[in-house]
């Protein structure tokens, strides 16, 4: 019991320690975003991030389904995946990969450029899970307000620095936890997508299977229509055979 209220002490004061932080950086434009792109064949895919120094851009990309827009034939499971930095410098790539995780510390303001390659590929589609986060890059810059508030108070500095490191063990933790959860996001919006492609089968077999139903039905109603008429064909054929 005590070691919990001694780790959500340890969260309280790095929640408010951020806090203080941000009041005094009130453009700091931190943003978090993920979705599901589908990649056609021979193209790519680009979006656009603003970032600055000290920030870190992460980046986790993984492939969910891939297959023949008509065929629908599984089979390269991979795409390739760069990023373009504001004076149009390749900063980050990853060639023919299935799923990575990068990160890439800002050291110029401006728009980035995230692209999602597929013109490797001749006929299959990938669809993919994206997700893109901005985090503080150095240790340093995260803790300078918290420095400079307590410099008066020399002799708390041991504290501080146990603080801050339990602090920042129990931020990886959460940082792991994370990683975990957006695996399992990944994976089930690779089984939402499989699940819809057998819904429009499912769909498309009923379909055809009641116009069939329909088709039959109508033929047996005008045998039986033709059996009690003498003039048709098939009362005739059926007077010959009995």
């Amino acid at each position: 019991m005590a070691f919990r209220q001694w780790v959500l002490y340890c969260i309280l004061v790095l929640f408010c320690l951020q806090c203080m932080v941000y009041a005094h950086e009130p453009n700091f434009n931190l943003a978090d975003m993920e979705f599901i792109t589908k990649v056609t064949a021979k193209s790519k895919e680009c979006f656009y991030q603003y970032a600055k120094p000290k920030q870190t851009l992460r980046f986790q990309y993984q492939v969910v389904d891939s297959g023949f827009s008509k065929l629908d034939i599984s089979r390269d499971m991979t795409i390739s995946f760069y990023v373009r930095s504001p004076d149009n410098k390749i900063v980050v790539k990853d060639l023919k990969k299935s799923h990575a995780i990068k990160k890439y510390d800002i050291t110029r303001a401006g728009d980035y450029q995230m692209c999602l390659d597929n013109s490797f590929s001749q006929y299959s589609s990938k669809t993919v899970y994206f997700e893109v986060s901005i985090d503080v890059n150095s240790e340093g810059y995260r803790w300078t307000m918290m420095n400079e508030l307590l410099e008066a108070d020399k002799k708390r500095n041991d504290t501080i620095s146990r603080l801050k490191r339990t602090v920042n063990k129990v931020k990886d933790d959460l940082e792991n936890i994370k990683h975990h959860q957006d695996t399992f996001r990944a994976v089930e919006a690779r089984d939402i997508n499989i699940q819809e492609k057998n819904l429009t089968k499912v769909n498309a077999f009923s379909s055809l299977t009641t116009v069939f139903m329909m088709l039959f039905g109508s033929l047996h109603l005008c045998i039986l229509k033709s059996m009690f008429n003498r003039k048709s064909l098939v009362y005739k054929i059926f007077r010959l055979l009995c």
